[in-house]
């Protein structure tokens, strides 16, 4: 075991992880104050981005050319978006302008889930589903060839 002994600086920090940790341990205490410093931006983050919304993106993609994407799902990422971006600024003692940054969010998202190539994930791409990936690579050179020929004709 590497123990060492360590004084409190002024924003308490070693104060701080010790009433987190109640009594335990952790394999570095460095990490444990560097975990506890950003987990007011952990909240946040984990609300905008796990698997629970990525497939409610999924979902309620745009599946054909004269569809409408819903507006709460944007009005969703900006909010959950705002509020990461608050906390990022806070911990930073920053003043970037939150909503203004989660409205990109919020556009870009909105992008992406209007392209009509996002196929469903049971329908595995037909070229694929029988060869290796050697045989992959063997493929593709040969559908090149083919619209090379073409073009020349």
């Amino acid at each position: 075991m590497n123990w060492r002994e360590v004084i409190d600086d002024e924003q308490h920090r070693y104060a701080q992880v010790a009433a987190y940790l109640q009594g335990g341990g952790v394999p570095s205490v460095d990490d444990a104050i560097r975990e506890l410093r950003l987990q007011p931006v952990h909240g946040p983050f984990k609300e905008l981005a796990n698997a629970g919304m990525f497939n409610w993106f999924y979902t309620e993609r745009v599946r054909e050319a004269n569809a409408i994407l819903k507006r709460a799902v944007g009005d969703e990422v900006e909010e959950k978006a705002t509020r990461l971006f608050k906390a990022i600024n806070q911990l930073n003692g920053s003043a970037a302008a939150e909503a203004d940054l989660a409205r990109s969010v919020r556009v870009d998202l909105e992008a992406v889930m209007q392209l009509l190539v996002l196929p469903d994930r049971k329908r595995p791409c037909a070229d694929r589903a029988q060869i290796s990936s050697g045989d992959q690579v063997s493929a593709n050179q040969s559908r090149r060839a083919d619209r090379r020929s073409r073009a020349q004709e």
